[in-house]
């Protein structure tokens, strides 16, 4: 039987953590993301940019990571 355990509900808000060359070491080590979708030739999630505080990432860019915390029960 096929396995459900990477389905999640679109739309959610997601913490993405902010890819190794972008991170600093003083600040959010997060970015809020709304799930949208899952990547065409991975097996990483697709978000959308909600809200930012790191200048090298830019609101309503797309993000696509396997490292990140689903909160299924909030829609920003």
């Amino acid at each position: 039987p096929p396995s459900y355990k990477y389905l999640r509900v679109w739309g959610c808000l997601a913490k993405v953590a902010i890819p190794t060359p972008k991170k600093i070491k003083i600040g959010p080590k997060t970015v809020d993301c709304v799930f949208i979708g899952y990547a065409h030739n991975s097996s990483s999630y697709r978000f959308l940019v909600h809200e930012s505080k790191i200048e090298e990432i830019h609101k309503n860019t797309i993000l696509e990571s396997r490292n990140a915390s689903f909160f299924e029960h909030i829609f920003p």
